[in-house]
């Protein structure tokens, strides 16, 4: 189980990342168009649409800072990166433990 942590972290991060990107899209198009400024204030929208970009930046570095610590993916700085012989080894024995 401890093994998995930097598994569920690198997701959970990465889902979050994307999730919080959707939101900074829509409210910026509805600050763009003006729409927004019906339901929310256009300051408290700026403050809220700065501290999404915020948290965004966080869990984008999180994401990226515990790929390090993935085992499962076997990402490195100057390693084999995502790709190459050894996971792919990984891969097809995970397949066969899993699909047998």
């Amino acid at each position: 189980m401890i093994s998995s942590i930097p598994w569920f972290i690198t997701r959970s991060a990465g889902i979050t990342s994307y999730l919080l990107m959707f939101l900074i899209v829509f409210l910026g198009t509805g600050m763009t168009t003006g729409y927004i400024y019906k339901y929310i204030n256009p300051v408290k929208a700026w403050m809220i649409h700065k501290y999404l970009s915020l948290a965004l930046g966080v869990t984008l570095l999180t994401h990226m800072s515990s790929l390090l610590f993935d085992k499962f993916i076997n990402f490195g700085f100057f390693g084999n990166g995502a790709g190459g012989d050894e996971t792919m080894r990984d891969q097809r024995d995970w397949n066969a433990h899993v699909c047998t």
